[in-house]
């Protein structure tokens, strides 16, 4: 399942030395879960903030992820499954032939 987390900094640590701890860790533990296929990709936003996607098994799963991200503590997350639109697509479509609002039910691209 796939997960579209984006994400705001809401605490500011103190110092300049803890900021710079906070992303160096945040970029190796990026790196680390993009290479196990947990993470698809991460982006910030250009005036703050930004969105990871997951691929995981579960909500618990992806909790477990989003604690363990070193930016974590300092964020608040919205969290909003995702899926790919061209199977989104197919199944409204099929679940309109089966509500007989699209009776042909055929492929008209």
């Amino acid at each position: 399942m796939k997960y579209y987390a984006t994400g705001k900094q809401v605490v500011y640590p103190p110092d300049y030395d803890t900021k710079v701890m906070f992303l160096r860790n945040s970029i190796n533990w990026i790196e680390a879960r993009k290479e196990e296929g947990v993470l698809e990709c991460a982006y910030s936003f250009t005036a703050g903030g930004g969105f990871l996607v997951f691929d995981v098994a579960s909500h618990e799963e992806l909790v477990r992820y989003l604690i363990d991200f070193p930016m974590y503590p300092l964020c608040e997350f919205k969290v909003e499954p995702i899926i790919d639109f061209n199977r989104n697509s197919e199944l409204i479509i099929q679940e309109f032939v089966n509500l007989g609002v699209y009776p042909n039910g055929k492929n008209e691209n």
